[in-house]
């Protein structure tokens, strides 16, 4: 399985969707050109990539709402078909592939990517997916706490989670 965590909408469409040999390839190229320009921290101590640091300012909550907001990205799917099965594998793994590639280079602590797909669309409802890239920190609140506990059919949503490894030093809440 791909995720840590899984809604049950998102159980169900992995049940429907091959997820295996997924590759960075499969990213769109807006995408991939994100990552190859790394990461940032701020100032406030959040961890940002580099190409959406520009994001204007709060105020943030906390460095989650921070990271979540500033690294929040719609999937690209114009090159795709409008709906069906096809639509949807693409749409997940492109996801998958980004969420996967993004915690790899986040440079430090612990790190957690939100897949969602949901039905929308302007000519009518089609997959359409999206990935949040956040740290996880020492006393601040989780983007969401259990992705298992949404029971919305209507979003299917996945956790990948990065984890430091042992001794390594985890996520602070920045500068005080």
């Amino acid at each position: 399985m791909p995720f840590d965590e899984t809604s049950p909408a998102m159980s169900r469409l992995l049940a429907r969707v091959d997820t295996a040999g997924i590759r960075e390839t499969e990213i769109p190229e807006a995408l991939r050109e994100a990552l190859r320009g790394g990461w940032v921290r701020r100032g406030s101590g959040a961890y940002v990539l580099a190409a959406f640091a520009r994001t204007p300012g709060g105020p943030y909550q906390d460095l989650v709402h921070e990271e979540s907001t500033v690294n929040g990205r719609g999937m690209d799917d114009l090159d795709l078909p409008a709906a069906g099965p096809v639509r949807e594998a693409a749409v997940l793994r492109r996801c998958i592939a980004y969420a996967r590639a993004a915690l790899a280079g986040r440079p430090a602590g612990a790190a957690t990517a939100y897949v969602s797909l949901t039905l929308a669309g302007c000519d009518g409802p089609a997959p359409t997916g999206y990935v949040t890239l956040c740290g996880r920190y020492e006393g601040v609140r989780p983007y969401i706490r259990s992705v298992a506990d949404l029971h919305d059919g209507s979003v299917a949503a996945g956790v990948l989670e990065r984890r430091p490894a042992q001794g390594a030093m985890a996520g602070t809440h920045g500068p005080r």
